[in-house]
């Protein structure tokens, strides 16, 4: 994922076919879904199916051990080009149609995983 730190998603590749963003971005939700799989198998997370937004991406981790939900979100990629990376929001949710959920919290892309297993383990 620290690949895509830094680009420029607005400026690159619109989609021919879809023009609410750019191919560019499908890759990135590509990688980022397979990271999101690939970190939450072992805590015994289960990432829930989410798509891409207008440059931004939302969705919801379920704990296996608890049946407890969290919800994330990352900022537009275009505007703060960074904090997708930097400042992934996650708080708890009722279940996976609770936009509204608990206390807003933040952390690194990197730390999410660890970060919404402590949470769910802790509600």
């Amino acid at each position: 994922m620290k690949k895509w730190l830094g680009y420029d998603f607005e400026r690159w590749g619109w989609s021919e076919t879809r023009k609410n963003h750019s191919d560019a971005f499908d890759k990135f939700i590509k990688d980022l879904k397979s990271k999101l799989k690939a970190e939450a198998q072992p805590l015994d997370l289960v990432v829930l199916p989410f798509k891409a937004n207008w440059f931004t991406t939302s969705g919801f981790i379920k704990s296996t051990h608890t049946g407890k939900y969290a919800y994330w979100s990352i900022p537009d990629v275009r505007f703060f080009p960074n904090e997708w990376y930097s400042t992934v929001l996650y708080r708890t949710a009722e279940n996976e149609k609770d936009f509204i959920g608990g206390e807003n919290r933040y952390c690194n892309l990197d730390e999410l995983m660890k970060n919404v297993n402590k949470l769910l383990e802790m509600e």
